[in-house]
């Protein structure tokens, strides 16, 4: 459990590329859009700004789902450690 809870919630390369995929991924939408002659309206610039931006959406839930977990792992380290603390030592 202790090592489960040191780990990072996430590795630092998908931190790094799910902020910078919106940068990628909203521009080559609208290209692909106006290449193929589909007018977008304000809805439809709306839902690919949506699109560009799930993975960073994406990677915040991710997180925040392992942080609860985290937490929890740490409760229950810090409540052994309480009841170790409190439990007088048996004399073998």
């Amino acid at each position: 459990m202790k090592r489960a809870a040191a780990r990072p919630l996430m590795p630092f390369p998908v931190i790094v590329l799910a902020f910078f995929a919106p940068v990628a991924i909203i521009p080559l939408l609208y290209t692909a859009f106006t290449a193929l002659a589909i007018p977008l309206d304000a809805a439809g610039l709306a839902a690919l700004v949506t699109a560009g931006l799930a993975p960073v959406v994406a990677m915040l839930l991710t997180s925040w789902r392992r942080s609860r977990v985290r937490h929890g792992y740490l409760k229950e380290i810090a409540k052994h450690t309480e009841w170790r603390r409190e439990t007088p030592a048996k004399a073998t």
